[in-house]
């Protein structure tokens, strides 16, 4: 067996031992203001109903932004935040896998 044979099965090895491929991994909810890296999903915030403290704790959203967000409420898609024009595009994509509307039937 060759050297790059030998490593691949080390890494095999190594990746079934720490539990990456194989292996069972839980998944952990973490606060807003974290970069999303690692085995962990986000609590996702209602835009219709999220308090101003909760949305100024998203990436790049203070207080004006928060204040501007419960403005513009009702919202049927978190996309509107940006049609609307009330963040940024660049601003959307850091939150928008950290934002939702929900829906309600009437």
């Amino acid at each position: 067996m060759n050297r790059n044979g030998r490593l691949a099965i080390s890494l095999t090895l190594a990746v079934d031992i720490i539990g990456g491929a194989t292996g069972s991994a839980q998944t952990t909810v973490v606060l807003y203001n974290h970069r999303p890296s690692g085995n962990f999903t986000f609590r996702s915030l209602d835009l219709n109903s999220a308090s101003k403290d909760d949305l100024a704790k998203l990436p790049s959203i203070g207080d004006a932004l928060a204040n501007k967000i419960i403005n513009g409420r009702p919202y049927l898609a978190t996309r509107e935040l940006v049609d609307r024009e009330i963040v940024s595009a660049a601003t959307y994509a850091k939150i928008e896998g950290r934002v939702k509307v929900a829906t309600t039937s009437r």
